[in-house]
C-alpha cells in the first residue's frame, strides 16, 4: 500500500511543479538573479522526479518571463551574431 502511496505522492508533486513551471512569473521586485534562482529550485525539483527540460525552452522560458521593460534586449539574446 505505502508503494502505491509514494507513487501518487509523486505524481502529485510532479504536476505541482509542471504547473509552477508553466505559471512562473517574474515577481515585480525581482533581481533576474533572484528570478532565476527561483526557476532553478523548480527546475532541479523536476529532474529529481525524473523530468528533464531542455535549455532551449528554460532559455525560451527566461525571456518570456522578463518584464516589458527588458523585451527590447530580448531580440539581441535570440538573434545570431554577425561576424
Amino acid at each position: 500500500m505505502s508503494h502505491e502511496g509514494s507513487k501518487e505522492v509523486r505524481r502529485n508533486k510532479l504536476t505541482l511543479l509542471s504547473i509552477k513551471h508553466e505559471m512562473f512569473t517574474m515577481d515585480e521586485n525581482d533581481t533576474i538573479k533572484s528570478m532565476i534562482a527561483r526557476l532553478q529550485t523548480i527546475l532541479n525539483s523536476l529532474r529529481s522526479l525524473g523530468t528533464v527540460i531542455s535549455q532551449y525552452d528554460i532559455n525560451d522560458k527566461v525571456l518570456i518571463t522578463l518584464p516589458f521593460k527588458w523585451r527590447e534586449q530580448e531580440a539581441s539574446f535570440k538573434e545570431p551574431k554577425d561576424m
